[in-house]
């Protein structure tokens, strides 16, 4: 009785506010609120082992299959012009005749027609000096025999071998100059023997050595 006695007696104690000029303020319990739930563990994320990823093999063909040829040309369908000018070499269908040109092609086309031994034609480096030479050879009989040599370089008897292969004749490593000048000097004899000239060409000359001349 004494315990729950002296428990009414502490509910009832009034407190004083300072502030407020003394007035006693009955004390009023706290509210009672709920409990605030515990959230839920979250689960902890499944750990999976790693996908292999493919390799990817490139390879060199691209498809087996056919690819279809370019529909048209801007040469031949835009410019309206009968084939594809502009190629890498040189290529006599595309000849252009200057005054230069045609005196050139009149000395070579003279020098052969009279025997002469030496005709020399000179240019600047792409004024057309190969072109006009290919249009010359395709010009020319078969009563005529041409050997074209491009780009000579080396001693006599290199050179030698360079003509000889340039006419279809077997020149051999281990001959000497003599035997090489022989079978040259017998070709001469027997083309000449069957109504044939020999025309010796030699494209970018100025390559060649003093003795080689």
């Amino acid at each position: 009785m004494t315990r729950q006695r002296s428990r009414k007696l502490f509910s009832r104690i009034l407190w004083f506010d300072q502030d407020a000029g003394n007035d006693p303020v009955a004390a009023v319990p706290a509210p009672v609120t709920d409990p605030v739930p515990e959230p839920p563990p979250t689960p902890e994320p499944e750990v999976r082992p790693p996908v292999p990823v493919p390799r990817r093999v490139r390879s060199r063909i691209l498809s087996l299959e056919p690819q279809p040829a370019p529909q048209g040309e801007i040469y031949t369908e835009h410019f309206g012009l009968n084939a594809r000018p502009f190629a890498l070499t040189p290529d006599p269908d595309f000849l252009y005749w200057p005054q230069s040109h045609q005196r050139a092609y009149t000395m070579l086309e003279y020098g052969i027609r009279a025997n002469s031994p030496i005709t020399l034609i000179t240019g600047e480096v792409g004024a057309g000096k190969t072109t006009l030479l290919l249009h010359l050879i395709r010009s020319l009989g078969s009563e005529i025999r041409v050997g074209l040599i491009s780009n000579p370089h080396g001693s006599r008897a290199e050179l030698l071998r360079w003509v000889l292969h340039a006419l279809e004749q077997p020149a051999d490593l281990n001959e000497s100059y003599v035997d090489l000048f022989s079978r040259f000097q017998n070709f001469l004899l027997s083309e000449y023997a069957a109504g044939r000239s020999v025309v010796l060409i030699f494209d970018e000359a100025q390559n060649l050595t003093a003795e080689a001349l």
